[in-house]
Order: C-alpha cells, then sequence, then structure tokens
C-alpha cells in the first residue's frame, strides 16, 4: 500500500475560492494587482466604506454569486457532456441555498423571479459569438474539475518513492510507464490497469524473449505473457511475489478491457496496488 501523503493541497484551496469570483467577474486589477469579490472595485479604488470591519457580507448576495457561478460551470458541464460521455444531461447542483433559513429562500426566490420578469422586458443585450460562450463555458467546468482533482493528484504523486531506474530503451515502455502514472494521479483507474497491463507485456517480451524464440515454442493456446513470466522466474529475475504479481496485473488489465463489471469487483479499491506492484516487477526486470 501507498504511504501516508501530506495534508490538503494550499494552491488547490486558494484557487477554489478564487475560482467563483472569477467565473461571476467579480474581481478587479490595476495591472499589477488582482482584488476578487464583490467589493473588488471599493477596494481597488480605497473607498473608506470598504475597510469598515463592521460590513457584513449580505447572505442572499452571497447565494446569487454561488448561484451564479455553479450556473456557468453547469453550462460547461452540459457542453462537456454531450460531447465525451455516454451518461446523458446532467442536472444542475448547488448549494447555493444551503445556508439560507426558509425566509431567506423565499426571499431570494422572489428577487429572482422579479429579475427574471425585468431582463425579459429588457431590450436584449449582444449575445457573445457561440465560439467564445463554448470556450468560457468549457473553461469554467474544466478549471474546477481540475481543481477538484488537485488535491488528490498530489496526494498520491507524493506517496510514489522515486524509481530510480534509467535507461530503459524501450521507448513504448518509458511511455506506458509515464502514461500508467498521469491515469492514476488523475484517478483514471480502468486505464492506468490497461497501461499496466502494457508495460509489463513490453518489458516481459525485451528482457526474456527479445528475439523472439519462446514465442516461437509455444504451441497453440499457450501464453506469451505466461511463458515470459515462467522463463524471468526460473532464471532468477523475478524472484519472491513477483511472479504472481505479474500474472495479475496482466488479469486485472484484460478485465479492464473486456469485462468492466468484473473489473469493478476486484480491482475497483486496487489500482494502487497494480501500479505499485507493476513498479516493483519492472524494477526487477531492468535491476
Amino acid at each position: 500500500m501507498p504511504k501516508a501523503g501530506p495534508g490538503p493541497s494550499r494552491r488547490a484551496e486558494i484557487l477554489r475560492q478564487l475560482l467563483p469570483h472569477i467565473n461571476s467577474g467579480n474581481y478587479e486589477t490595476d495591472g499589477t494587482h488582482f482584488i476578487f469579490g464583490p467589493d473588488a472595485f471599493l477596494l481597488l479604488v480605497g473607498d473608506e466604506m470598504a475597510y469598515d470591519s463592521e460590513v457584513t457580507r449580505d447572505p442572499l448576495t452571497d447565494a446569487a454569486q454561488q448561484l451564479g457561478n455553479d450556473l456557468i460551470v453547469h453550462a460547461g458541464r452540459v457542453q462537456a457532456t454531450t460531447r465525451s460521455s455516454l451518461s446523458g444531461r446532467p442536472k444542475l447542483a448547488t448549494n447555493a441555498f444551503d445556508k439560507l433559513s426558509q425566509r431567506q429562500r423565499q426571499e431570494f426566490l422572489d428577487l429572482l423571479r422579479k429579475a427574471t420578469e425585468e431582463k425579459t422586458a429588457a431590450p436584449e443585450p449582444p449575445a457573445r459569438p457561440p465560439e467564445e460562450a463554448l470556450t468560457n463555458s468549457l473553461d469554467a467546468f474544466f478549471s474546477e474539475e481540475v481543481l477538484g482533482k488537485l488535491p488528490k493528484i498530489v496526494r498520491r504523486a507524493s506517496t510514489l518513492d522515486e524509481v530510480g531506474l534509467d535507461g530503459i530503451a524501450d521507448e513504448g515502455v518509458r511511455q506506458y510507464f509515464e502514461e500508467a502514472h498521469r491515469c492514476y494521479l488523475y484517478g483514471f483507474q480502468v486505464a492506468c490497469a490497461v497501461l499496466c497491463r502494457a508495460i509489463l507485456e513490453s518489458s516481459l517480451k525485451r528482457a526474456c524473449d527479445p528475439h523472439g524464440q519462446i514465442q516461437r515454442k509455444l504451441r497453440p493456446g499457450q501464453s506469451h505473457f505466461q511463458a515470459c513470466v515462467d522463463a524471468a522466474r526460473n532464471s532468477g529475475m523475478l524472484t519472491d511475489d513477483r511472479p504472481e504479481w505479474a500474472i495479475k496485473i496482466r488479469d486485472a488489465g484484460n478485465y479492464a478491457i473486456h469485462d468492466f463489471p468484473e473489473f469493478k469487483e476486484r480491482w475497483g479499491n486496487k489500482v494502487d496496488e497494480i501500479l505499485l506492484n507493476t513498479r516493483k516487477v519492472l524494477l526487477d526486470l531492468f535491476a
């Protein structure tokens, strides 16, 4: 199992708090400094009321800002889903009303209804070009999604030991290795398992059967992967539980490709073990 990681990502938390202000346009800059929040302009020009410590935030204003941010992110989520998912149109998720009392919620809905009626009656403002609106909504959604993953990425990366293995000549092994780790860090479990299998298949072939002699001796139906693992065990290249783990990783990759429910049941919570043992087998093969 991976070792314990650090605490939450400090940068991710700061960026997470700033993102709603960016999405709703609640920030000002003089070219050197950025100030975020509904009072950003007053702070920038030095209005003394903006510095009054007794001024309190209006919960309805906070709720409106949160809802505005959530609507922008939702628009991006819809655009992303319709382009890259088979899960159907997502529903709006917001916690804008969580901190409001029942009376405040009703007041907020009344204000929202009034604002909607006024907007309907007012002349239509110039619409953004479709490409610009699409880019803006996708930018908002993916920014929030990546920031949400950042703490886990940092924690997972910090639990990995340095590999200490340089100079593997096989470009495919190097590429598989790097992409498998990216998938692990970002939480793409199926892709990580498939790539770990690919790492070992390429590595075993290069280390144990570079000229194809083992493969030529196989009878129909025999596994080249298994034969290479047996050869690595017999030669002492793989010892302890490494041969068994090599076969487990092969099987996990096969399930990930051909039988997702079975993969999820057997390996859904063990992808970290798949990756760590792939690293161990690789180190033994090329040590």
